[in-house]
């Protein structure tokens, strides 16, 4: 976690923003908004995020997400869905455009980028599309800080009024740019690990 040292928190904004320029994926963080951001209420929308201007609004939250090992072990009251229920389609990968119908586990359980098992696609992006759905989901579900996660994305008063609104928008931007979106939830879960 980001420490409290406004020089630290400067530091992590102008590190993340570098970040999202580099992997050109830079609407899938920039539009999930920044901690500060998501601690408002009513009004926020993308564009706050994407112009920057929404890191400087003040009421800050800690964030404390899971890793995908941690739910491929223990969400097991989710990771039977399958993940065409949940995203609306099959994961992004030439290797799963089968008929198979995939769950959160199966997809949990094959990360890699492998034609032959992987179905965690170009840069593990089903991998941590499913990491951070489940973050979203542990969070809105439990409206506390529930196996220590607190990631409020999801809400009435927040960007995403549903967990499907998160969900759809997460996957249609890995099918727009499938290893940069990877990338950049990937160094989601890295920053806020707990």
């Amino acid at each position: 976690m980001q420490g409290n040292n406004p020089k630290d928190q400067h530091d992590a904004k102008v590190s993340r923003r570098k970040f999202l320029t580099r992997t050109g994926a830079g609407l899938v963080i920039a539009s999930i908004p920044g901690k500060s951001v998501w601690a408002r209420t009513s009004g926020v929308t993308g564009s706050i995020a994407v112009s920057s201007n929404g890191s400087d609004m003040g009421d800050t939250v800690n964030f404390a997400l899971r890793s995908p090992g941690y739910f491929k072990n223990s969400a097991k009251n989710y990771n039977s869905s399958k993940f065409r229920d949940i995203f609306g389609g099959n994961p992004v990968s030439p290797a799963t455009k089968k008929t198979t119908i995939w769950t959160l586990q199966d997809v949990l359980n094959n990360p890699g980028e492998s034609s032959k098992k992987g179905l965690g696609g170009p840069s593990n992006v089903n991998y941590f599309l499913v990491c951070i759905y489940l973050n979203a989901c542990y969070c809105y579900n439990s409206r506390s800080t529930a196996h220590g996660i607190s990631f409020p994305v999801v809400g009435f008063d927040k960007q995403f009024k549903t967990l499907q609104s998160f969900a759809s928008y997460l996957y249609q931007q890995a099918l727009m740019n499938p290893s940069g979106t990877g990338m950049a939830l990937s160094k989601m879960v890295d920053d806020y690990h707990v």
